[in-house]
């Protein structure tokens, strides 16, 4: 059976983290499943090779830096996508994707200054994640590597706070 992921809420920041610690090696990952084997991972030159994405929308909070064990930056962020009806009759439709990028992508992605709320287009590849919890089932979570992003409006978010 295909998971329709339309429609389901975000994920609180922790759970968010808590997956994205699973992903791939985030500081505390020993603290969110000890027992959840390693998920194998692909270097950033083989995400370009697969099939790339587009994918334009507002970002639903704002990024949140982790230092990986190695020192290197990584990034993860929820990306709203807006998805108009063909339908006039059918109101327009929202599609969550959780975003992550790591090392020089993740810097660069710092360097846009991004706030929650901020229109970006994002280059990345679709990835799906099994993520295992005590006491829970697995289960897959789709994920976004991204690779390349820009800010399309800023918006109100561009005044400092």
């Amino acid at each position: 059976m295909e998971n329709d992921y339309r429609h389901q809420p975000l994920a609180d920041d922790r759970e968010f983290a808590q997956i994205l610690a699973q992903t791939e090696g985030w500081e505390g990952h020993d603290e969110v499943s000890p027992s959840s084997p390693p998920i194998p991972t692909q270097s950033a030159e083989q995400h370009e090779q697969q099939e790339r994405v587009k994918v334009q929308g507002r970002l639903g909070a704002n990024p949140v830096y982790k230092t990986l064990r190695d020192g290197g930056l990584r990034v993860g962020f929820s990306l709203a996508e807006h998805i108009a009806s063909r339908d006039t009759r059918k109101p327009d439709d929202t599609v969550w994707h959780k975003v992550y990028s790591t090392r020089r992508y993740a810097e660069r992605i710092q360097g846009l200054d991004l706030r929650r709320g901020v229109l970006v287009e994002i280059t990345g590849t679709n990835q799906v994640r099994v993520i295992a919890e005590p006491g829970k089932p697995a289960r897959e979570v789709p994920f976004i590597y991204c690779y390349g992003a820009k800010v399309i409006d800023r918006g109100k978010f561009s005044q400092d706070t």
